[in-house]
């Protein structure tokens, strides 16, 4: 007589529990790279509306409009725009306008950065290379219709002319960073 014994075919407990463990160190592998690459979208996203932004005042230095929200004899048109970064409000920065008669700035728009992306503290504000340190501080970029000429006030100091302004953007866990430079003498706007 004959016996006929069975095959078993399948996957042993040891194989099983390889396989979980490569598709466990798969799956960290690539959700660290996906929060990495959303850190740094959300840095290159911060980057590019603070590049807008310094447009917004440069356009409007060049095409002044009537603003409503002046009460000047002297007229609604603003006499300047004002980009005032401060590296103690690190997740927004704001555009203001000053009428003719030299009352209070008006806030035009406040602009607020990226989930988890702030203006670096130590140094992200800097002025023809001169950062405003560890305790922080200001710069503030003053744009003079109808010619757009631009001059920056650094820690609430005099108004000067300038050959570059930069802010430096960074993820909140610092693993991505970008630095906007605005060239005080052509106007021009890098990201980096």
């Amino acid at each position: 007589m004959k016996t006929e014994s069975k095959i078993l075919s399948g996957f042993t407990l040891i194989e099983l529990l390889v396989a979980m463990a490569i598709i466990a160190l798969l799956a960290t592998v690539v959700l660290s790279n996906f929060n990495q690459g959303n850190r740094s979208r959300a840095t290159a996203l911060a980057a590019d509306v603070v590049s807008n932004s310094f447009r917004t005042a440069q356009n409007d230095a060049l095409n002044p409009q009537s603003f409503p929200g002046f009460s000047c004899s002297s007229g609604k048109v603003p006499a300047e725009y004002h980009l005032y970064f401060d590296s103690n409000t690190p997740t927004y920065y704001t555009l203001n306008a000053v009428d003719k008669c030299g009352d209070a700035p008006v806030l035009l728009q406040r602009f607020t950065l990226a989930n988890n992306v702030v203006i670096k503290k130590n140094n992200g504000l800097a002025v023809d290379s001169t950062g405003v340190g560890s305790d922080g501080g200001t710069i503030e970029l003053k744009f003079l219709p109808p010619f757009s000429q631009v001059t920056a006030s650094f820690n609430g100091g005099d108004y000067e002319e300038f050959n570059s302004a930069e802010v430096i953007l960074e993820s909140s866990d610092g693993s991505s960073s970008r630095t906007i430079t605005f060239d005080g003498v052509s106007g021009r706007v890098d990201i980096k």
